[in-house]
């Protein structure tokens, strides 16, 4: 499977570009892909095995063998999906942004406070006690 960042919990859906590339599809098809793009999304990457991806897809594994041809052209021959790792890294970027970001206001905030920790951050250190 693919990064082992935790995902956020939304995901970006450009319609656009997902109707550009699914138009064809049936409807069957476009639940199948959208539970499957979903699962990449929360897990990093998808299993390869084909009683996985049709579980993970909500069907049997008759009907994912029938289907499979048409969603697996969506990904590669291992089931990685370019567009959903390059959005998976943006967004642990942006995380990771935000969370140094946090903690140097953190910081700024307690040297005005004489050392001491903002409140929201005090209050989750107690819990963890």
């Amino acid at each position: 499977m693919g990064c082992a960042v935790s995902s956020p919990l939304w995901m970006p859906l450009y319609v656009r570009d997902y109707l550009a590339d699914t138009r064809e599809l049936s409807t069957l098809e476009h639940g199948a892909y959208l539970l499957l793009i979903m699962n990449y999304w929360q897990k990093g990457g998808l299993p390869t095995e084909d009683a996985k991806l049709a579980k993970i897809a909500g069907m049997s594994l008759k009907q994912w063998l029938r289907i499979k041809p048409t969603i697996g052209k969506l990904f590669s021959s291992r089931w990685e999906h370019k567009r959903i790792d390059k959005e998976l890294a943006s967004a642990a970027a942006i995380s990771l942004k935000r969370r140094i970001a946090g903690r140097a206001n953190a910081g700024a905030f307690a040297k005005q406070m004489g050392g001491q920790m903002p409140p929201q951050l005090q209050r989750k250190k107690d819990l963890k006690n």
